[in-house]
């Protein structure tokens, strides 16, 4: 009688354990990504926060210190400090900010530097 020769099939393909790490390693990839893409999210949102807070305490600084709002400043050329001396000669004359103090003369006779107050 012939031997016959018992040739099993061998199959080729990945484990169950193998198929399962390559899952979390994907799991984790993508996981990562999503964070990743929060995290900058974030971090635009505090920037845009950071630079509304700045440009609202410097309307505030320009409003204490002219009393007046940036855009409704009709002469904002004589509180910046670059205008030349007759223009602030002539601020003084008018009651216009010059520097930090406001030379004011009204028609009580009254006249004379005095700091902004609130």
């Amino acid at each position: 009688m012939r031997k016959r020769k018992n040739h099993r099939n061998t199959q080729s393909g990945f484990t169950l354990v193998e198929v399962a790490i390559v899952l979390v390693i994907i799991g984790l990839l993508v996981g990562g990504i999503l964070k990743g893409q929060e995290m900058i999210k974030n971090a635009k949102v505090k920037n845009f926060t950071k630079q509304a807070d700045e440009l609202r305490a410097a309307v505030n600084t320009y409003r204490d210190r002219y009393r007046i709002f940036p855009g409704d400043d009709n002469d904002p050329v004589g509180k910046c400090g670059l205008g030349c001396e007759q223009e602030q000669a002539q601020h003084k004359r008018c009651g216009r900010y010059v520097g930090q103090s406001f030379h004011r003369t009204s028609s009580s006779g009254s006249s004379g530097a005095r700091s902004p107050g609130r």
